[in-house]
């Protein structure tokens, strides 16, 4: 089969992607985007990639709302991520997300259900330190 059979072939395959199953995963923070929410509050979304296992290469986003109403939200990410740093407002933690990309976390989801659709959220997660090696 030739190249350009596969290729327009690929595109007739169904691929359906349901939400991530509740569980722990080994995942990069790929990315970390804050931009106006539709209600002029700033929204900040972070994207992992799960980096092993069964979904390995697939996503997970989560997105915090810049209001005081959900910071309970930003410091369950904060805090889990290990940081320590005192911040002074919104931007501050926005900053010390886009600092974490490409550090590597084990993070556990948790499927909820809004208005009939199925949305996976981070229940928890902590930074996974690869250990110093001492040669020997």
């Amino acid at each position: 089969m030739s190249f350009m059979e596969q290729m327009n072939g690929a595109g007739n395959e169904p691929k359906e992607f349901g939400p991530i199953p509740d569980g722990s995963y080994n995942a990069r923070l790929h990315a970390v985007n804050t931009t106006p929410g539709q209600d002029g509050i700033m929204l900040t979304q972070l994207e992992f990639r799960i980096t092993e296992g069964e979904h390995n290469t697939r996503r997970l986003w989560e997105k915090v709302k810049n209001s005081d109403s959900v910071l309970w939200k930003a410091g369950v990410l904060y805090n889990g991520m290990g940081l320590t740093t005192e911040l002074d407002g919104w931007p501050d933690w926005c900053n010390a997300m886009v600092r974490q990309i490409d550090r590597d976390f084990r993070i556990t989801t948790l499927q909820r259900e809004y208005e009939g659709k199925i949305y996976v959220n981070i229940k928890q997660l902590q930074p996974l330190e690869v250990p110093d090696v001492v040669p020997f």
